[in-house]
């Protein structure tokens, strides 16, 4: 069983509602350990006017890395995502495989860790939440140290809290 770390986030439609029905068809296949409460932040990387609610979650999963990778890619498609263009834009759904155990891969469909995380402070806020001190096997440095080094200025607000992502998990049942 691989222990793995993912990012979820949203900025198209109901938002807060997108990111609890992937956490439940996550859980189809994957137990979720541990999620951060939900911070609500401007896009990273491209110009809108969409704010991103962001997730963090710790999963047990027996899928490898690439069946994992396709099962998240189903999940995005399933929820209604469709990439138009290459570049960043607004999304119902995006879900990010951030670490796999502590494997190192760089192929040509998947690269863990994801090679962002120390630069997005709407990752590493929620990561750091759950798992300050998990530690990056390419940078060996800890998630609460990344944080305090992060360049990403953008503010983020708490949105959600454990509780009450809690409380909507159970009302989808």
């Amino acid at each position: 069983m691989a222990i793995v770390y993912l990012s979820i986030g949203s900025n198209k439609g109901d938002r807060l509602d997108n990111i609890i029905k992937a956490i439940k068809l996550i859980e189809d296949f994957a137990e979720v350990i541990n999620y951060s409460p939900i911070i609500e932040t401007k896009p990273w990387g491209y110009n809108s006017t969409n704010l991103f609610l962001n997730i963090a979650l710790k999963i047990r999963t027996e899928l490898g890395c690439e069946m994992l990778l396709q099962k998240l890619l189903s999940i995005e498609k399933t929820l209604g995502r469709v990439k138009t263009k290459p570049e960043y834009e607004d999304r119902i759904i995006d879900i990010d495989i951030l670490f796999y155990d502590k494997i190192i891969i760089k192929s040509k469909s998947l690269t863990i860790p994801h090679p962002h995380i120390q630069d997005r402070r709407f990752v590493l806020e929620p990561l750091n939440s759950i798992s300050p001190n998990f530690n990056h096997p390419v940078l060996n440095l800890n998630i609460n140290t990344l944080l305090k080094r992060c360049p990403d200025k953008l503010m983020t607000r708490k949105h959600t809290t454990r509780k009450e992502i809690n409380q909507l998990l159970k009302n989808e049942n």
